[in-house]
């Protein structure tokens, strides 16, 4: 069961990416972008930036200047979001419309609707294994066989669009939902089994109030949800009424 812990909770961070991480050499360079939609510091130090309208950016670990990625079969657009580093090393990142793209040290492998994906737009990503939100349903990339399995209403969820992804400690999947809750699966069953959760659609009688009307109390706050973490042993759900947390049975 989720715990509602406080409404009206909105987090949103738009800005240069500008900080200071003492192990990279103390205050980083300032991102040449100014809106900075996702980034991974990968184990060998380097920073990745996904940007909107500056395409993919890094910093060399120790480096003084953020470096425009191009060439080696990188996707041709200005707009990135979701990026990961895989258990291989490897820096996965999604695109508005062309799929995803995948780095392994010396060239980019493409992964789209022709070859692996049920959408172009990818809205997350979480790894262990890989799985990816598009905007034609959930795929899970399974790195031992190099196969992709995809997910849509078709096999159970409750709607196509996912807001954001994590896996627990046992690797069940566990999917935030731009506007139908939240929604589990394990690996046992090779994820094809969706465990729903939903909160109340309306929180009065009149079915006006979509929020409610308590700051703290049981249940998923709102259906229309943000991020999803799961750690430690706890899933936490951020909503466009508030923030939810309960305890994982499964992990």
């Amino acid at each position: 069961m989720f715990l509602i812990v406080r409404s009206y909770l909105f987090i949103w961070i738009y800005c240069f990416l500008y900080m200071d991480i003492p192990s990279n050499g103390g205050e980083l360079p300032a991102c040449p972008a100014s809106f900075i939609t996702s980034i991974v510091c990968n184990r060998s130090g380097d920073i990745w930036g996904a940007t909107e309208g500056k395409g993919l950016m890094r910093l060399p670990y120790g480096g003084e200047k953020w470096e425009q990625q191009k060439g080696n079969g990188l996707l041709d657009t200005p707009n990135f979001y979701a990026l990961l580093e895989d258990r291989q090393g490897r820096i996965w990142v999604g695109t508005d419309n062309k799929g995803v793209a995948v780095w392994n040290g010396k060239s980019w492998q493409q992964y789209n609707q022709s070859n692996a994906l049920p959408g172009e737009r990818i809205f997350a990503m979480a790894v262990s294994p890989v799985s990816g939100d598009t905007s034609g349903g959930l795929t899970v990339y399974q790195p031992e066989t190099e196969s992709w399995k995809d997910y849509t209403r078709a096999e159970g969820l409750p709607e196509d669009q996912i807001a954001s992804l994590s896996f627990d400690r046992k690797g069940t999947l566990w999917a935030a939902f731009q506007t139908s809750g939240v929604a589990s699966a394990e690996p046992s069953n090779g994820y094809s089994r969706w465990n729903v959760v939903q909160s109340k659609w309306y929180w009065d009688t009149l079915q006006r109030v979509r929020q409610p009307f308590e700051a703290r109390g049981k249940g998923l706050t709102s259906n229309f949800c943000n991020a999803i973490c799961a750690e430690s042993g706890w899933i936490w759900v951020g909503t466009n009424s508030g923030l939810g947390y309960s305890k994982n049975k499964t992990d």
